[in-house]
């Protein structure tokens, strides 16, 4: 038997980019999810056969709301709604970058009193991520 090693990772810092642009500074959170769809069948002896399909991923990015810079992230997301965009997750140690073909969704306005105006985007993901080499 071969013994697996585990290797987890803090998140620390971590870059995203699309495409040129690095939007790091506007995000506080970035998170790929997977969502597998499952179907079962059961015959009439009594057997029971589960399938999972295909994965389909979802792209959570927390971002700070800058409606000044027309070059912001809020702005940026807004103006380019429903556009597919190639994003690339890269943690700067301890990991390998992914890439995903995002739709872009605009950015909620506004919040809280006395606070720093956030968002959070669910961000559909066309495909499957790409994932970089093993170093």
């Amino acid at each position: 038997m071969t013994t697996i090693a585990t290797k987890p990772f803090f998140i620390g810092a971590s870059t995203l980019t699309v495409a040129a642009d690095d939007h790091t500074s506007a995000i506080n959170s970035a998170q790929l999810d997977p969502t597998t769809p499952t179907a079962q069948f059961r015959d009439i002896g009594g057997g029971i056969v589960n399938i999972e399909g295909t994965p389909s991923w979802v792209l959570s990015l927390g971002i700070a709301q800058d409606w000044e810079d027309d070059t912001s992230t809020a702005h940026y997301m807004r103006i380019n709604a429903g556009q597919t965009k190639a994003m690339k997750l890269t943690p700067v140690s301890g990991g390998r970058g992914v890439t995903v073909n995002v739709i872009c969704r605009a950015p909620s306005v506004g919040g809280a009193a006395a606070a720093i105006a956030q968002s959070t985007l669910q961000l559909p993901v066309n495909g499957q991520p790409v994932w970089d080499p093993e170093a």
